[in-house]
């Protein structure tokens, strides 16, 4: 699930995320869902739910494995995967559970943020008498999937305080999670970790393989 403030984006920019999993020997999805102002909060991690349970339905023919099905987003993609995978009523709604998750990678994702209090995202999540309804942080429990949390060590967008504030939740409660910071990198220049051509020294892309492989 790509990223965009839930506001923009398009599966088309994420090509090369997804040609990076398959010649690595995944098969990727990468799906799009509805944007604010057509639609708030929670309609885009309702349509990442319908994407999860088209996955699993259709992962046989695609030359996948129904039980290693892996959500992974960025920035707002990676609040959309966390979520399916800490609430399980949006799964739920399609027959589905996030025990159905093989794991989750949450890349630079606002997983403690009070939405309420940013001016430009106010009317996204316009609901704040439920304002622990989209904080995916209040929504940590025990027998959550395992997960990957990554962020830019530079990111003044997304603070790494959210990784680390979600993977020490996680670890409270007894579920198992991986952080990774990776210091020299932004918001969006992590993402050059899943590229085959600018990866560069990024550890991203490895430790995302690594972590499926598990």
């Amino acid at each position: 699930f790509y990223g965009g403030s839930w506001r923009r984006g398009e599966k088309e920019a994420y090509r090369f995320v997804g040609e990076y999993l398959t010649r690595k020997g995944c098969v990727a999805l990468v799906a799009d869902y509805r944007l604010y102002p057509a639609v708030h909060f929670p309609a885009f991690v309702e349509d990442g739910a319908a994407a999860i349970a088209w996955a699993r339905a259709n992962a046989p023919r695609l030359g996948g494995d129904p039980q290693r099905i892996y959500a992974m987003g960025h920035s707002a993609g990676a609040h959309t995967a966390v979520l399916l995978a800490l609430e399980p009523r949006y799964l739920a709604a399609f027959g589905r559970s996030p025990g159905d998750l093989a794991g989750v990678i949450g890349i630079s994702g606002p997983y403690d943020e009070d939405f309420s209090a940013v001016r430009w995202l106010r009317a996204v999540f316009p609901d704040t008498a439920h304002a622990s309804e989209w904080r995916p942080i209040t929504k940590a429990r025990a027998g959550a999937p395992r997960m990957l949390l990554a962020n830019g060590g530079r990111d003044s967008l997304v603070a790494p305080r959210h990784a680390v504030a979600m993977a020490v939740r996680l670890r409270e409660l007894g579920s198992p999670v991986e952080l990774r910071i990776y210091d020299g990198a932004g918001h969006g220049d992590i993402l050059l970790g899943l590229s085959t051509t600018l990866a560069g020294g990024s550890a991203l892309g490895s430790d995302v393989l690594s972590f499926i492989s598990r």
